[in-house]
Parts: structure tokens; sequence; C-alpha cells
């Protein structure tokens, strides 16, 4: 029996001798930025980085691994995050550790943050984040007061650490609010920002300065913000062509954009001869005239007839829900501008490409507005230079 007892007592010492193991690592990387990742086996993604660490691209390299992560720890050292980090559609239960280094939540690279609470759009519905996700809330800072206003649940275990909701706190439908611009257009309240934005960095056509941007956009309107994006981003005036096929644009107050864009090749008509000014244009339809300017802009020969050859690298794009009903020719476009997080899904999980029924043509379900074209056009502008 002692002898019996002598051996277990051994075994013990042994095991207590062993190193303890943590959870091993599956995937690491760097930034574009300088900060470093790591996704443990416990499904912890760790991210760390010194100073202003922004993480504003949605095809950041851990994308792949999405369904495993269930924490983000955001580690010391760390004093911005872009808020395009929590745009992520399939994150189920998330929790999410700030660090007390932290200073402000940037917005898609730009060096601000939200002072006051009313300007905070980290939570906001419009950019995606489920209210199943719970994530630190610093005692005193911006946020804290703008989740309270918003209903949505929060934790705070007093170290910055987050942890999951366990229940809902129900909150009426919020109205969609309009709001007149400093320049006399009338936007929506989530989208004014970037649409103050694009109007200073002259992204917005003359003719629709002082246009209901919440309306429908036409063709004819989107061919001026193609060409008035193209003309910014190549810094010049883009000359008349000396001829356009089209016979139904004339007298249109975008006849002079049309034939230029027409000119460039960042868009065309319904048929050979007919460009439809009035129609509306899709969601789907949008991504792809806006990465037609982006290609005219950065590839030195590229036309419409070339397009084939010029390839757009979608690696790590999440794909939406309803990619089915997104056109053949269009999901290049479409996955590409999602990755840079330029265009985004109706809700977590749908990009609402075109209508298919004539209840959802009716209702305007993926029919593009001029809010939405202007406000990924001053995305693709704010992110030239990385695509």
């Amino acid at each position: 029996m002692k002898k019996i007892v002598s051996m277990i007592m051994m075994l013990v010492m042994m095991v207590c001798m062993l190193p303890s193991v943590n959870a091993a690592d599956i995937a690491s990387g760097e930034g574009n930025d300088g900060e470093s990742w790591r996704l443990d086996s416990s499904g912890t993604l760790y991210i760390s980085g010194q100073g202003e660490t922004f993480l504003w691209y949605v095809g950041a390299p851990w994308y792949e691994y999405e369904p495993q992560i269930k924490h983000i720890v955001f580690e010391e050292g760390v004093t911005i995050i872009d808020n395009g980090i929590f745009t992520l559609p399939k994150y189920e239960n998330l929790t999410i550790t700030f660090p007390a280094s932290l200073e402000m939540i940037g917005f898609y690279g730009e060096e601000f943050g939200y002072p006051e609470p009313e300007e905070c759009d980290l939570i906001d519905d419009e950019w995606g984040l489920k209210k199943d996700v719970s994530f630190i809330v610093i005692p005193g800072t911006y946020a804290e007061d703008y989740v309270k206003r918003k209903g949505y649940n929060y934790t705070y275990s007093g170290q910055h650490v987050a942890e999951p909701v366990q229940e809902q706190v129900q909150s009426e439908p919020v109205q969609k609010n309009t709001v007149t611009t400093s320049f006399g257009a009338t936007a929506s309240d989530w989208a004014a920002p970037e649409i103050e934005l694009a109007y200073e960095s002259g992204l917005i056509p003359e003719v629709m300065v002082d246009f209901d941007l919440t309306q429908k956009v036409n063709r004819g309107e989107f061919a001026a913000i193609a060409l008035q994006l193209y003309d910014v981003l190549e810094n010049t005036e883009t000359p008349l062509p000396a001829s356009c096929p089209f016979t139904d644009i004339a007298g249109d107050v975008n006849e002079i954009a049309i034939k230029k864009a027409a000119g460039l090749d960042i868009t065309n008509g319904t048929s050979p001869t007919l460009f439809e000014p009035l129609s509306n244009i899709t969601r789907e339809q949008l991504a792809t005239m806006l990465c037609r300017v982006m290609k005219k802009h950065k590839f030195e020969g590229w036309t419409l007839e070339t397009d084939d050859d010029y390839y757009l690298n979608t690696n790590g794009a999440v794909k939406f829900a309803d990619d089915a009903e997104i056109s053949d020719w269009a999901k290049p476009s479409v996955y590409f501008m999602s990755l840079f997080g330029i265009v985004k899904g109706i809700d977590e999980t749908h990009f609402a490409p075109k209508n298919t029924t004539t209840q959802q043509e009716a209702s305007g379900y993926a029919t593009a507005t001029r809010e939405q074209a202007l406000i990924m056009s001053k995305r693709i502008y704010d992110k030239a230079d990385m695509l």
C-alpha cells in the first residue's frame, strides 16, 4: 500500500513540474499599419501595436478565421482603433477587450475620434454591429452615454474587459432623420458627416449641391458623380469628347457629364444609342461603375474592352448570403469594394444587388440613393492609394 501511495505522489509531483500549456496559436501575421496579430486555439484574437494603430481594412488577414473568433483583445500600447474593425457580419456573441491606453475610435483611417457621444458611430446600426455583441465602455468616455442613449447593453468589469450580453435591451425603432448640410443639401443624419467631407473634397457635382440626397440616384446623376471623382483623383478637367452615340441625353442637366464619362469608359449605355439618364441604378451597378473609375485612375491603358485583363484580388472578402443574386459581371467589383469597406450590405449578411421582385422594385429595396453614391465615391477617394 505504501508503495502505491508513493507512486501516486511521485506522479503528482511530475505533473506539477510540467510547464503550463497555453492555447496554441493557429495563425499570426503583420498588418498594414505596423500592428501584429495572432489567433489562438481558444478563439482569442490578439492585436498589438504602438500608438495610432488603424485597423480600417475589412480585408484584414485574420478575417478568414472569422467564424473561430470569439474574443478580440487590443493589447496595451494601442491608442487609436478604427471603427471599421466592428463591421464584421459573422461575429456572434463577440467580446472585446480595449486597453487602458485607448484614446479614441478612429474613422476609416482618419486621425480623429468622437469626443462627443452623439458623433460616435462605433455601434451605430449603419455600421452593421450586431446588437448581441458586447464591448468595453470605459466609464466617463465619449462612448458611455452614447450606448445608454441607443438602448444597447454593455458591461464593464472595472478592468476594461467586455462580457457577452445575456439579455438584450429592447428599444424603439429609430426613425431615419434628415438634416440640412452646410452647403444646402438634405441628407440622412447618419450620412451627413461623410457627405460634408465629400463636399470639402470637391466630390459633389455643382448641380447636386442643393439636392435631397436621400432620394434615388439616376444614371445621369451618377455619371456626374463618377466623373467628378475621376477629375478630383486626376486633378484635371476631362475634355468633352468629339462625339457621343447617345440620342436621349440632349437637354439633360447632366448631358455634358454623361458625354465625358462615356468618353472615359467609366459608364456606358443601356443600348448602343440609348443612355436612359433618368433611370435608377442598382447597388451592383453602383459598385461596378465606381470600380471602373478606380481602374481608369490606376491603370494606364484600361478600357471597357480590356477590362477582363485587369484582375481584382478579392481574397478575404466575406461572401454575402444573397451572392446568387449578384450578377456574375458585378461580383468582382462588389467583392473588391466590400473587401476595402467601400460598399456595405444592407444588413449583416445581405448586399441587395438588384431588385428581383415587383415588391422590391416598388420599395426601392436595392435601388441606390444619391447619398450612398457620394459616400462610396468619398471612400474610394480616401483609399485611392491603397486600392
